[in-house]
């Protein structure tokens, strides 16, 4: 996220700075300035896709240490492709070691080729984890109603920029608002910052309440 506030900082120095002697028109100044502002939106969405998908990956070993299997788990597991046999050939393994890193190798793969910036998603994913609506709890917890739909404008603003360029169907660039821009990253870094609490003191990965390993 910091790379994307850097960006947005930049656009409001130069949206400062007076024209000088030798610069581009106007109209191209003030787009290749917004476009700082279209590269911290691309930035601040693949931070959020990052932190979902590095969180899921980093509780998985924890989570099958603890907990049994469920449904979501064994069918994500499953479309991961971890057929039967290679659970068995991980299961022959005789290194703890190698067999959380096979595991966790194929889920990755799995995941990089999937993007978690969709809340359904987000949701689906950590269902795995028996923990039901996690965005929506998130959102509870935060007390803002709509941060939820504050993220998915931002979201879809970057589908529409890296899939078209931001233009419009008379081929300009669409505009884009600084201040819109600030309030989205930041609902973005809130909503990380609660899902790091409200997963990390769930059943599940709560320290307190990790035991002995599962029979």
């Amino acid at each position: 996220m910091k790379r994307a506030e850097t960006l947005v900082h930049f656009h409001e120095i130069l949206a400062k700075r007076p024209s000088q002697p030798g610069d581009p028109v106007s109209s191209e100044v003030k787009n290749l300035r917004d476009d700082l502002l279209r590269a911290a939106v691309i930035i601040g969405v693949a931070a959020l896709d990052t932190y979902f998908t590095d969180k899921f990956l980093q509780k998985l070993t924890q989570y099958l240490k603890h907990n049994k299997l469920n449904d979501n788990l064994v069918n994500l597991l499953e479309k991961a492709g971890l057929s039967t046999k290679v659970a068995l050939q991980i299961y022959l393994d005789r290194s703890k070691i190698r067999k959380a890193r096979h595991l966790h190798s194929i889920v990755q793969n799995y995941l990089e080729k999937r993007t978690t910036t969709a809340f359904q998603r987000i949701d689906e994913l950590f269902a795995a984890y028996g923990i039901a609506s996690l965005s929506s709890s998130v959102q509870s917890k935060l007390g803002k109603k709509r941060v939820v739909a504050s993220i998915e404008r931002i979201v879809e603003r970057r589908h529409e920029i890296a899939h078209t360029g931001d233009q419009n169907g008379k081929n300009s660039l669409r505009r884009i608002d600084r201040k819109e821009i600030v309030k989205r990253l930041a609902d973005i870094g809130e909503f990380v910052a609660e899902s790091e609490e409200f997963i990390e003191n769930l059943g599940p990965f709560k320290k307190k309440s990790i035991g002995r390993p599962r029979k």
